[in-house]
């Protein structure tokens, strides 16, 4: 018996009407027509599971062996159980709109890392199988959004907007489902807080200790980022909140970010116990001394630089240490003298720290991604960093007034 092209076998024998049964415009069907070939060019073959065989997707004659007649007395059935299934799960994959938040997030990372190896390296992969994910990406959006330049890949315009909007696409996924749990009234979820050095005791430790408390729920991830990584960190969407100063020129700020002031910290002369001396420090008068400094290139390093060169010297740098304790304990013993915000002095060590002649601040801020509404386990962790930044004697530095 022969199946009409818009019909198929029912259990005791009946044909049914499939578009009918189906609730779809016989017209309409005909645009899953070319399904295989929709999906040889995007890349979802593997969708071919749900029940159509390789010589469907191969374009062969369906006159062979996959029509419901061998015998060229009754045309295939082209509107079959199979197809149809076919075409409810190739779809929505053929439309363009289903992203994938991970390849999404990978791409934002490029646009923000510049080469794949970066990337590679910030998500734990090797570089294959980012380039992969990448170009699985392209057939998702049926865009090119990579260009070849030498033995590096750069962003198409395609792909630089939407590696921009990717960020603010992510955000708004995390804000929805972070709404969805404060349907239970309470913070709850990951919040990762960068914050440099000496904010870490003095602002970042007391606020997750207090909120470990208040919110049990709310999970806080502390990563000491200095000012030179925190901004990518928080662009590229490692941190959600950092602790930063503005004054990093080499990172500056933009538009992309919002910023919730906290406190401004002066930068002094921190010398060993027995060079105590009163008054402002005038750097010239230590022209002849031996420094302890900073990495290179980061925020206190390019800073003590730049006030020794204004003073009319170059400083003799003998030691560099990223950590401020180990700052603090060679000159301590007497070893090299230092510059170093004031709340990095920590009273444990036995130094004597001057202002200076000419007075420098830095200014000591929370900083956040502009462009959707903070979760409310952002918002929370920013308040407790707010008030904690006011309590007396909690910090040594100036807290801003209230807005």
């Amino acid at each position: 018996m022969c199946v009409p092209e818009n019909g198929a076998h029912l259990p005791g024998g009946e044909i049914q009407y499939l578009p009918s049964a189906f609730g779809v415009d016989e017209t309409a069907g005909r645009a899953g027509d070319d399904l295989p070939g929709e999906i040889a060019r995007t890349g979802v073959a593997h969708q071919m599971a749900v029940g159509v065989g390789p010589e469907v997707a191969s374009g062969a004659d369906s006159r062979g062996r996959d029509g419901h007649v061998r015998n060229g007395r009754c045309g295939p059935s082209i509107t079959s159980i199979s197809q149809f299934r076919l075409y409810c799960s190739a779809q929505p994959y053929n439309t363009g709109r289903m992203l994938n938040p991970w390849r999404l997030r990978l791409l934002s990372q490029l646009d923000t890392l510049g080469t794949v190896r970066a990337v590679a390296q910030a998500a734990d992969m090797s570089a294959s199988s980012v380039s992969q994910q990448l170009a699985v990406l392209e057939s998702e959006t049926r865009t090119q959004l990579l260009e070849r330049t030498g033995r590096r890949v750069r962003l198409t315009p395609a792909g630089l907007m939407l590696a921009r909007r990717a960020r603010s696409i992510l955000d708004h996924m995390d804000t929805v489902e972070a709404e969805l749990h404060s349907l239970r009234a309470e913070p709850v979820g990951l919040v990762r807080l960068g914050a440099f050095q000496s904010a870490i005791h003095a602002l970042a430790v007391p606020a997750v200790t207090e909120l470990a408390q208040t919110h049990p729920r709310l999970n806080i991830e502390l990563v000491e980022l200095e000012p030179h990584e925190s901004m990518p960190a928080l662009r590229v969407g490692d941190a959600d909140i950092i602790i930063t100063t503005p004054d990093f020129v080499e990172h500056p700020l933009g538009p992309d970010i919002d910023i919730v002031p906290l406190a401004t910290d002066p930068i002094v002369l921190v010398l060993p116990p027995d060079r105590a001396a009163r008054g402002p420090a005038d750097l010239a008068a230590y022209a002849d001394e031996s420094w302890a400094f900073d990495l290179p290139q980061s925020y206190m390093a390019n800073l003590a630089t730049r006030l020794c060169r204004e003073s009319g010297f170059e400083p003799r740098v003998i030691c560099r240490f990223s950590n401020y304790m180990l700052t603090l304990q060679h000159v301590e013993a007497g070893l090299s003298i230092a510059l170093l915000p004031e709340l990095a002095v920590d009273p444990r060590y036995r130094v004597v720290t001057r202002e200076l002649a000419g007075p420098v601040t830095r200014t000591i801020t929370a900083v956040v991604r502009h462009g959707t509404r903070p979760r409310a386990a952002v918002g929370t962790v920013l308040t407790a960093l707010r008030r904690r930044s006011r309590l007396p004697g909690q910090a040594r530095f100036r807290p801003f007034p209230d807005e």
